[in-house]
């Protein structure tokens, strides 16, 4: 009967060891399952996000389980962002965030266009932020001088002269915006320069490739 009674107890136990390893497997399925989408919606395009020591990429979309988390999105020569947020069941969250250079702002988007196309998407849904609002009305009117271009002088009595262009694919170029001057010396480069000012163009917002004839 011992030996009967201790068969029913060894049986009893296992049952119950079987059952509370299969509801810590339950429970634990709950507790990590991943059910809210996170959109990492950031530019420049060769950032990180840093997520609990897991990497991610700009443009992605990872599942993530419900709780609090920290994001810190970094590129070389870039401030840093930390982004903090919560999700619950079936959240769909989105990360939106841009980086600006430590020393140069926003320059490095007057030399990139595809970082340039997102980061004017992120700004599509956030003009309230006015710093990048006066770089992008900034960016939007340097674009306009190729409504006065070409422009050009020629001194009929030294020959000096200066032409100045907008060309596309310009060799040598390595903004977005970049102006052709061809001029007879230095001091008629300077003069096309003038000419930008006075039609109320900062020489700055462009690169301009001088080819001294």
């Amino acid at each position: 009967m011992d030996k009967t009674l201790n068969k029913k107890l060894i049986s009893i136990i296992v049952t119950v060891f079987i059952v509370a390893i299969v509801c810590a497997i339950v429970v634990i399925a709950i507790v990590t399952r991943k059910t809210a989408s996170v959109e990492f919606l950031v530019t420049p395009l060769k950032a990180k996000i840093e997520i609990n020591g897991q990497v991610y990429s700009p443009n992605e979309k990872e599942m993530f389980g419900p709780g609090e988390y920290t994001a810190t999105i970094s590129l070389d020569g870039f401030k840093s962002k930390t982004v903090s947020f919560t999700l619950k069941d079936g959240d769909k969250y989105k990360i939106e965030e841009y980086l600006v250079g430590d020393r140069d702002g926003f320059s490095h988007y007057e030399e990139d266009y595809n970082d340039l196309y997102y980061l004017r998407e992120y700004y599509s849904t956030h003009e309230d932020d006015k710093e990048l609002g006066e770089f992008i009305t900034k960016y939007d009117y340097a674009k306009t001088i190729r409504q006065i271009l070409p422009l050009g002088d020629l001194d009929n009595k030294t020959g000096d002269s200066y032409y100045l262009s907008y060309k596309e694919d310009l060799k040598g170029c390595t903004r977005i915006y970049c102006l052709s001057l061809g001029a007879s010396s230095n001091d008629y480069a300077a003069l096309a320069i003038e000419r930008i000012k006075a039609n109320g163009y900062n020489p700055d917002d462009y690169m301009i490739i001088i080819d001294l004839e």
